[in-house]
């Protein structure tokens, strides 16, 4: 009996704390009661006076229920990311992901960033300033004095960063949309944002922690000017609904990343030195399988793949033609004219298509070099690049474009020369042989017609001036205006075997000629205009000429008079008998 009683005191008491474990927790469901990060129970309910609530005026994810993300070691697979991770809008974490990376290795010394000239050449723009000064200006004497750097990444950094191993899939590099540089030598806490894409955020130096609110569970109880929350006082008399929300949390070391879900809520505080850097993309793909994932080995750097939401292509073309320039002065501190035009003439991949320098290259280069001497000490150093200010650096610009495409359309020219050599130099065909032999047959009749035209031009002018011209001279005029058929390509035969060239030499020869006929004809064509608009009059050279035309003409028809009277005189006679 006793036994019995016993056990049916256990049984009401077991049943009795079940059952206020259930109350309680149906309470704490109705009232959303938060626990802070230890789990400890706070009496205080949502009917109560917010600023009774825990966390009030304290900063923003302080206190409340707090989750903790899964970890990687370094980066899954492409496919493991998507479909696990961004797909399903699920944060995660990249532990030393980034350890092996240059700008970890390399971007914690100030002294990286001095050593390279395009420092000179790109800008920072200061926060409430209105102040913009070159990136070297802004590592040495701003970044200390609590000025941050919140902007994209200039292009001769870009070629720093690599390309998160786990977004190498053809789905997410074709959505590529932008990438952010954040630079801080303080403590900062940046504001609530929120945004329409994808984004990896990996720390190089320094360490930030992250602060995140689902938008799928939460994104009601989210105020919607939540940018205006004070994130150091959060005041929940004025924003409530903050009180229910839940967050994950995590502090991100210099050489990890974290991958925050689009639409996502978040928060940045950055402690001491940071440097870190945002990669963003859309949110299209759902699933993807191995062989979407094949990417090939050209995707290396941020320079190596496009973002549909960066500059335009005018200004980014700009920039990389200034950064390779300038990028000669990390090889020398200083060049001359001549020797900077051993240096465009000796680069290998700006002058890829050259085929010969020649005076055009060296004008091209000569005004390459003028932009560059800012100073105009002819010498082109980094003085040049230390005086510039963003208005020059913007004419700079597109005076550089202009120059960079003369040299692709001179290298373009003489790519279209060579083509035009080999096909003349093709092996021909015997039909091709006999339009060559009927095409020098042709142009021997012409000549020899033309030949006879200009004799007897000559000799009708003689007859009038009394002077032979010479004639030689007036046959090369009428084949110097195209009047005498063009003489064909004859290095098929003998003679030309017998000169020693070669047929490319006699082609490259033949296109030279044809190009000077051109320019001659049009102008003898511009002449001839001119000739045609003025009063074509003949001129007597000397008046005992036409004294002598009068007499000869005189004596002619006194000729014609007595020839005529004679056979008057005899046609006469011959009536009589």
């Amino acid at each position: 009996m006793s036994l019995f009683v016993s056990v049916l005191i256990i049984l009401l008491f077991s049943y009795g704390q079940t059952e206020g474990a259930k109350e309680r927790a149906k309470n704490n469901r109705a009232s959303n009661v938060n626990e802070d990060s230890t789990g400890s129970q706070k009496t205080v309910t949502l009917d109560d006076d917010p600023s009774l609530w825990p966390g009030h005026l304290q900063e923003f994810g302080k206190t409340g229920r707090v989750h903790t993300l899964d970890l990687h070691r370094n980066f899954p697979s492409s496919v493991d990311f998507l479909n696990n991770y961004a797909a399903p809008y699920l944060p995660v974490y990249f532990k030393a992901a980034e350890k092996n990376s240059f700008p970890f290795q390399n971007w914690k010394n100030k002294n990286y960033f001095l050593r390279l000239p395009q420092t000179l050449t790109n800008w920072v723009t200061l926060p409430d300033q209105n102040k913009n000064i070159s990136f070297r200006k802004y590592i040495s004497h701003y970044a200390d004095k609590g000025y941050y750097c919140d902007q994209e990444i200039p292009h001769f950094l870009r070629e720093d960063v690599s390309v998160p191993k786990c977004l190498l899939c053809q789905a997410m590099v074709k959505s590529l949309s932008k990438h952010n540089l954040w630079i801080s030598h303080h403590n900062h806490s940046s504001i609530i944002q929120r945004r329409n894409t994808d984004t990896i955020k990996c720390v190089y130096v320094g360490r930030q922690e992250v602060t995140m609110i689902s938008h799928i569970e939460y994104g009601e109880k989210i105020p919607a000017d939540y940018k205006d929350i004070d994130v150091k006082h959060v005041d929940y008399n004025k924003y409530p609904t903050l009180r229910e929300v839940e967050y994950f949390k995590v502090k991100v070391k210099a050489g990890d990343c974290l991958f925050i879900p689009t639409k996502w809520y978040w928060q940045v505080n950055s402690y001491g030195k940071t440097y870190s850097v945002n990669i963003e993309w859309y949110h299209r793909a759902k699933s993807v399988k191995d062989s979407d994932c094949k990417m090939t080995n050209t995707i290396s750097n941020l320079n190596s793949v496009s973002f549909k939401d960066g500059p335009g292509s005018d200004i980014n073309k700009q920039e990389i033609i200034l950064h390779y320039l300038t990028s000669y002065l990390t090889e020398s501190k200083n060049f001359t004219h001549k020797q900077f035009e051993n240096a465009i003439k000796k680069d290998k991949k700006l002058m890829e298509d050259m085929v010969e320098w020649n005076d055009e290259y060296e004008e091209i280069t000569k005004e390459v070099f003028d932009i560059l001497d800012v100073n105009k000490d002819s010498i082109f150093s980094l003085d040049d690049l230390d005086s510039l200010n963003s208005r020059i650096l913007e004419d700079i610009g597109g005076l550089l474009e202009d120059r960079i495409q003369d040299y692709e359309d001179l290298m373009k020219d003489q790519q279209d020369e060579i083509k035009q050599v080999e096909e003349l130099t093709a092996p021909k065909d015997k039909k091709s042989d006999v339009d060559a032999e009927k095409a020098v047959q042709d142009y021997l009749k012409d000549y020899l017609a033309q030949l006879q035209d200009v004799i007897h031009e000559s000799i009708d002018e003689m007859a009038v001036t009394g002077q032979l011209p010479d004639i030689k001279q007036r046959f090369a005029e009428k084949q110097a205006k195209g009047q005498i058929g063009q003489k064909p390509d004859d290095s098929s035969t003998k003679t030309s075997q017998k000169n020693g060239r070669s047929e490319r030499e006699k082609a490259k020869a033949k296109i030279k000629l044809e190009r000077e006929k051109k320019k001659l004809k049009e102008k003898e064509d511009n002449d001839l205009q001119k000739e045609k608009q003025k009063d074509e009059s003949f001129v007597i050279v000397d008046d005992s000429i036409e004294e002598e035309i009068i007499a000869d003409d005189e004596e002619d028809i006194a000729k014609k008079s007595d020839k005529t009277k004679s056979r008057q005189d005899k046609m006469k006679k011959n009536d009589e008998l």
